[in-house]
């Protein structure tokens, strides 16, 4: 299965809604992560926590966190055998800790949880 792109990598920015049908953009700090779709988000504890996606060049399995209260990105560096390299895959908060299912690792979706 081939992957669709909607076009060309959007520049790295985040954007926040003022009112409705307005956006401004905003600065944020850290090491952000680089451009991808299909990453898979959750919030917990008012910081964002994204995994995964695919970046143009193939499927990722970097883990990023945004901390709203201090606008920062930072990558977090994980121990153990972590979910492999995956794009449109599922991920929940529950009791404060993140649950991911399934995805696509660019030749077969993936049922793992």
């Amino acid at each position: 299965m081939a992957h669709a792109a909607a076009g060309p990598p959007v520049p790295r920015a985040t954007y926040t809604p003022e009112q409705v049908n307005f956006w401004r953009k905003g600065h944020v700090m850290g090491d952000p992560p680089g451009p991808r779709s299909g990453a898979a988000s959750a919030v917990v504890d008012g910081k964002l926590y994204m995994f995964g996606g695919y970046g143009g060049n193939g499927r990722l399995n970097d883990f990023y966190e945004f901390d709203f209260a201090m606008r920062m990105w930072n990558r977090i560096e994980t121990r153990g055998e972590g979910p492999g390299m995956r794009e449109n895959n599922g991920v929940v908060e529950y009791q404060g800790k993140l649950y991911l299912f399934g995805g696509y690792n660019g030749s077969s979706w993936l049922n793992d949880f």
